[in-house]
């Protein structure tokens, strides 16, 4: 590939003629292409009649990335006329854009909402993270982002003023709730199971130390589902195994951590996780008996990776997909050149 850059010129479906989704990049003019050698990052500018939405963009990017075995994709998108857009509608698919590059923000970006004055953007952030996002820079990639995709320089900034603390609180009781539900339907399966008395055992001397495996949380370390990329998980995807390593998520007090806990009414533990895969971020939960949470929260905090069995679900306060976790195991995964912990 990096013999034939100079090549590079043309329609991207005469180019790139293995990318056989429909996307309008493919209608695109390549008029140049560089590489970057020490950063394995490629450059490509383009020209366009049409507008190409952020959905596109991602697609081919995620293609090329995975094609060419990059570590970057940097497009430049040269329009050769005014496009419209309504940069509200298009909220959703720019924060899942910027959050697939830099996953540890979806905490703070979930759930906002922007406003549109003229070349001002503000961002209403529903918890707080203002001066971390300022802090990594993200303000001057969504800028970035939108003057590629739609030719407009503009100015962004987050505003965390405006939290729901009454909102937190009801999605807090939401957890709760789905907490009991569950609880009881796992007490249900447990007595169909057929019980198999364990063989009597030497007692341990307390010099002894508990034998350390890895299984993190669950009955058995053995998970029969095939792992799934997280950004091919859906509400319908039912039973699912997925594995990659956890990153920060938000408190309901505006705090970030990489593992949170929280008591239950039943006694049980609720406890959640954000896990990024090298293709998208997904939060899971898991409950955990009183006496067995703090080491699993230990744990997780010290794994390098987990790999994790659970129920895809559709969380109506957190508005997106998470996995309601039965199996947790710790794994030696590390996502090549993943920065995010």
């Amino acid at each position: 590939m990096k013999g034939k850059l100079n090549e590079m010129a043309g329609l991207a479906k005469e180019i790139f003629k293995d990318y056989t989704e429909k996307n309008i990049i493919l209608e695109a003019q390549i008029d140049n292409v560089n590489l970057f050698k020490k950063s394995n990052i490629l450059e490509i500018n383009l020209t366009s009649e049409n507008k190409i939405s952020i959905r596109d963009l991602f697609s081919f990017e995620m293609y090329l990335k995975k094609r060419f075995n990059l570590s970057g994709i940097k497009l430049n998108i040269n329009y050769t006329k005014n496009i419209d857009f309504n940069l509200e509608s298009e909220w959703e698919d720019i924060v899942k854009y910027v959050v697939y590059k830099y996953p540890s923000t979806k905490a703070i970006l979930g759930n906002t909402k922007i406003e549109v004055q003229d070349k001002n953007i503000t961002i209403y952030l529903t918890v707080k993270g203002k001066k971390i996002l300022e802090s990594r820079g993200i303000n001057k990639v969504i800028e970035r982002i939108i003057e590629v995709l739609y030719n407009k320089k503009c100015v962004v900034d987050f505003d965390e003023t405006n939290q729901n603390e009454e909102e937190q609180i009801q999605y807090l009781k939401h957890l709760e709730e789905i907490a009991i539900e569950d609880a009881k339907k796992e007490i249900i399966e447990h007595k169909k199971e057929i019980i198999v008395e364990p063989l009597p055992i030497e007692n341990k001397s307390n010099d002894e130390e508990e034998v350390e495996t890895p299984l993190i949380l669950g009955r058995s370390a053995k998970i029969k589902e095939e792992l799934v990329p997280i950004r091919d998980i859906t509400v319908d995807s039912g039973k699912i195994a997925l594995q990659g390593e956890i990153v920060l998520g938000s408190t309901i007090d505006g705090d970030f951590v990489f593992v949170q806990s929280k008591e239950l009414r039943n006694g049980k533990f609720l406890i959640m996780f954000n896990v990024y895969d090298g293709t998208s971020t997904i939060t899971c939960k898991a409950f955990c008996e009183p006496d067995k949470a703090k080491k699993v929260v230990k744990r997780l905090n010290d794994a390098k990776g987990v790999k994790v069995s659970g129920t895809a679900q559709f969380d109506p306060y957190a508005k997106e997909v998470g996995i309601m976790s039965n199996i947790i195991i710790e794994t030696r995964w590390n996502p090549q050149n993943s920065k995010t912990r």
